[in-house]
């Protein structure tokens, strides 16, 4: 095995920036006038140029919302998520909303702006996720206090130990098998080996990523929480202020990041353009609702989305109709008592809204249909921990080679692989698939 997967691993190919990020195949999804999907930071809002009115009453606003977009890679958009910045203009304070995937993404990030940023005075993280935690210690080293939600700070955890080398491993895997003989193989060889092959396809989205450089799990004592039992909070950047919406449908900690001086939220995972959205809390009505209420913050003219390119309201709302879909398709199989997590999402994403089709991530529906479905079935469950994260990316993982696979002739029959409870998880499975793979090297 050493012989094989060590060469395979020193060929791993980390970033040197978003910037180096090919796109992937396909059209790309319609963007607003002067907001491209591509690497970098953006002038979403300049309040600075005030309204005629504001002037001739004496209002002086000083913000400015900047986005920093990071593009379709050719490995499609997981873990290449956006962060964002408020510049108060009167002092050259800024508040920074997330980091990105690694320390080297964030910093480079940092060094490039925001324009008129002079100093960093606040981090807020619009939830627990590593994709928008884990350039975390870059931002406080530069002085920044930190805020966030009480669930996202409970919730969130650093990568497991070793896991960078679990990615070289199952990526190396996926690259051996990604032909036509893994097709093959995957498609009419055993299903430990569509198990293996599932989890080398995700780990293969990650191996871009510094993945020895992310946050470490600590947080500083001094960081400003939001209590669980509070809607929103108050910021102040400068003579700016922002406000901080609880609206947990992704995440239980989610965060919008309202600047009404700018006219501009900063949504997180609330919201994706041209990816396909993921939820790990759901159901689907918690989402949909979350979407209407960041439609209807007054004076709102620019949604800044965790993933994709920066949005007006006309495709916020469109969103809700992603949402509506996931959720009839769940409904349905709920009804036919057909929980076969792979066959439902299979079933949704044959029948996705023509709209839609052409996003990246179409196997986020296997995550979404698992978890609308588990709603369906406990009405107070309370949405995916840890190990249920890792089985539900692996399995995403599987429905993306499935699709891959296609080609090669009908799918194997998916028996067996009904939806996971509590208790009835193959964690277990995967950490000895891992050892297995460690000692071999």
């Amino acid at each position: 095995g050493a012989a094989i997967l060590v060469p395979l691993m020193l060929q791993r190919q980390v970033h040197s920036g978003c910037s180096t990020e090919g796109p992937p195949p396909g059209e790309p999804p319609a963007t607003l006038p002067g907001h491209p999907w591509e690497c970098g930071w953006q002038l979403v809002h300049d309040s600075a140029k005030a309204d005629a009115d504001d002037e001739a009453g004496g209002v002086v606003r000083t913000a400015q919302a900047w986005a920093y977009i990071q593009p379709r890679g050719a490995a499609g958009t997981f873990a290449w998520s956006n962060a964002g910045a408020v510049v108060d203009s009167a002092t050259g304070e800024y508040l920074l909303v997330d980091t990105l995937m690694d320390e080297p993404l964030t910093r480079r990030m940092l060094e490039a702006g925001p324009p008129g940023g002079e100093t960093l005075s606040k981090l807020v993280l619009t939830h627990g996720d590593v994709d928008h935690t884990g350039g975390l210690r870059v931002a406080l080293s530069r002085g920044a206090s930190l805020g966030l939600h009480a669930a996202a700070k409970n919730g969130a955890h650093p990568l497991p130990p070793h896991f960078s080398l679990v990615v070289s491993a199952m990526s190396s895997l996926w690259r051996m098998f990604e032909g036509r003989a893994g097709r093959w193989l995957f498609t009419h060889g055993p299903e430990a080996f569509s198990k293996l092959l599932g989890l080398a396809r995700f780990a293969s989205r990650l191996e871009p990523f510094h993945l020895r450089q992310v946050w470490d799990g600590k947080f500083p004592e001094d960081a400003f929480v939001v209590p669980m039992d509070s809607e929103h909070a108050r910021l102040k950047v400068g003579e700016t202020t922002v406000l901080l919406q609880h609206l947990p449908s992704h995440t239980a900690g989610d965060l919008a990041v309202v600047v009404p001086g700018a006219h501009t939220v900063f949504a997180g995972d609330l919201l994706f353009w041209g990816t396909c959205p993921i939820m790990w809390v759901g159901p689907a009505s918690a989402a949909i609702k979350a979407i209407d209420a960041l439609a209807n913050f007054n004076g709102i003219e620019r949604w800044v989305p965790g993933h994709g390119p920066v949005m007006d309201a006309r495709m916020v709302l469109k969103l809700i109709d992603y949402w509506e879909h996931i959720k009839h398709e769940a409904f349905e199989c709920h009804k036919r008592r057909a929980y076969d997590v792979l066959e439902c999402a299979e079933g949704a994403m044959a029948r996705m809204p023509p709209e839609f089709r052409g996003w990246a991530l179409q196997e986020a529906a296997v995550i979404n249909v698992y978890v609308e479905l588990r709603h369906l079935r406990e009405p107070f469950w309370g949405g995916l921990g840890e190990e249920e994260k890792f089985e539900m990316m692996r399995l995403m993982g599987e429905g993306a080679a499935r699709a891959t696979s296609a080609a090669a002739g009908p799918l194997r029959a998916s028996e067996g692989r009904a939806a996971p409870r509590r208790g009835a998880l193959q964690h277990q499975q995967l950490l000895t698939c891992y050892g297995h793979i460690l000692l071999t090297l």
